[in-house]
């Protein structure tokens, strides 16, 4: 009891430096917020090349210009070549030579969205994502607009084409400018039935949380086993040690942590009390994994480098950066499994309100597991003492 006593006061005073490196990555943060916040809507230019003069072509490019981020632009070829290599245009649609005569035929020659041959951004992505919509919503509106246009004349009835095709083009018109109607909007959340603003609120804790346990370094990493082989003469076993050791490390995160969700419900207007009690589990298993690590070291440099990068690629993999789901099924399974995977995923969980009985038991595993293994390494380093 007298040693869970000093590693409490030893734990005390390194909660000072903690402090103050809470500070720096809230001010950081807080700035960054405020960049993103004040910075002007960027509005992307996109070329048309090709004949624009068709009047289902002109729609086409009507829907384009009601999203606010993008620019439409008619461009010669040569224009869209050198404005894309120039980075003016994000890309440019191509409209080919025939569209609007192979239309009429009942024939579909579909136009090309060009862009740079380059590791493809989000925004790169969703512009193209967003071309092709309309290009499906064109082509198949000018299919069935001739197409019946051919029908027509096949079955000898052309004194109706104007009306017909006037009345048809009509309904077309209608119901794209209205789509928003067609649908019902539901937002499942990116994982475990939470927001996308909920998924990064729980990954920042978990992020933050690993940043604190880094800067912990200078009081955790041990250069020699002196005083654990001392401890052990003095009767106190490996398992006391760790266990004492361990609940400090992870009373000084813990509290640290708690305190700023205190703080953010206030700013935040909302009750994240019940919540920060929930996360006691999700923050031991975070501190048990980084003390593992710290067991593992002997120098004060290579063991915090090794603790820092080990822990951003575990939240990395994790999804705490970017959702899981963008990764391969197979990285994606394994880091669901982990240590930092499972209590991110717990953490979601209980923000839902939907925790379940394999996540709470994976992750009551894993601190076993970790506490377990950070015994052993005790052990091995005061044997290797001679005692």
């Amino acid at each position: 009891m007298s040693y869970l006593k000093l590693c409490l006061k030893r734990a005390s005073k390194a909660s000072v430096p903690l402090i103050v490196i809470t500070l720096i990555l809230l001010s950081a943060a807080s700035l960054l917020l405020f960049t993103y916040l004040s910075r002007d809507k960027e509005v992307k230019r996109i070329g048309v090349v090709g004949n624009t003069e068709d009047t289902y072509i002109d729609i086409a490019l009507t829907l384009l210009s009601e999203n606010e981020s993008f620019e439409i632009t008619p461009l010669s070829r040569d224009e869209a070549e050198s404005l894309l290599k120039s980075g003016d245009i994000q890309g440019y649609a191509e409209i080919p030579e025939g569209f609007v005569s192979s239309a009429m035929k009942g024939k579909n020659i579909p136009f090309t969205y060009i862009a740079l041959k380059k590791p493809s951004s989000l925004y790169h992505v969703i512009t193209k994502e967003t071309v092709s919509s309309v290009a499906v919503l064109l082509n198949e509106s000018q299919n069935a607009v001739y197409g019946m246009r051919q029908y027509l004349k096949d079955n000898a009835m052309k004194s109706q084409l104007g009306e017909k095709s006037e009345e048809m083009s009509f309904k077309y018109v209608s119901a794209i400018l209205q789509r928003k109607n067609l649908f019902d909007v539901k937002t499942v959340g990116i994982a475990d039935s939470v927001s996308t603003v909920e998924y990064y609120f729980v990954s920042i804790i978990i992020v933050f949380a690993l940043l604190l346990g880094a800067s912990a370094s200078p009081f955790m990493i041990k250069s020699h086993a002196g005083l654990p082989v001392l401890l052990k003469s003095r009767g106190i076993s490996p398992l006391k040690q760790v266990l004492c050791e361990l609940f400090a490390f992870f009373s000084v995160i813990y509290a640290i942590v708690f305190s700023l969700l205190f703080v953010v419900s206030f700013v935040l207007d909302a009750s994240l009390f019940i919540y920060a009690l929930k996360l006691i589990p999700v923050i031991f298993t975070l501190t048990a994994l980084q003390f593992m690590i710290y067991e593992t070291s002997d120098a004060l440099v290579s063991g915090t480098l090794f603790q820092f990068f080990a822990s951003l690629t575990f939240a990395f993999i994790s999804g705490c950066f970017y959702p899981s789901f963008l990764f391969p099924r197979l990285l994606r399974d394994m880091a669901g499994v982990l240590p930092v995977g499972s209590a991110f995923s717990l953490g979601r969980s209980l923000l839902s309100g939907g925790a379940g009985f394999y996540d709470v038991t994976l992750l009551l595993l894993w601190c076993v597991i970790l506490t377990a293994l950070s015994v052993i390494i005790r052990k091995i380093r005061i044997v290797r003492w001679g005692i």
